[in-house]
C-alpha cells in the first residue's frame, strides 16, 4: 500500500491509516510505503511504515525491493 501526503495538514492521515491497519489486524499482511512533499524517512519510521520514497519513481523501486525481500 502506498500513502501520499501532499500538504502538511494531510500528513497525519498517514498515521491514522497505519493505526487503522493495526486495529483491523491487517498491518502484518501488508507492506506500506509513504511519500509526499511533507514526509521524511524519519516520519515513515515514526508511524511504522515499511519505507519512504522521495519521488514516485523511487517509490516504485522501493515497492519492488520490499516485495522481493518478503
Amino acid at each position: 500500500m502506498a500513502l501520499s501526503a501532499l500538504m502538511t495538514t494531510t500528513k497525519p492521515a498517514q498515521k491514522e491509516v497505519m493505526d487503522l491497519l493495526k486495529e483491523m489486524g491487517l498491518r502484518k499482511r501488508l507492506l506500506v510505503i509513504i511519500g509526499g512533499a511533507p514526509t521524511t524517512n524519519e516520519w515513515a519510521e515514526q508511524i511504522g511504515a515499511d519505507g519512504w520514497a522521495e519521488t514516485a519513481e523511487q517509490g516504485v523501486e522501493l515497492a519492488q525491493k520490499l516485495v522481493k525481500e518478503r
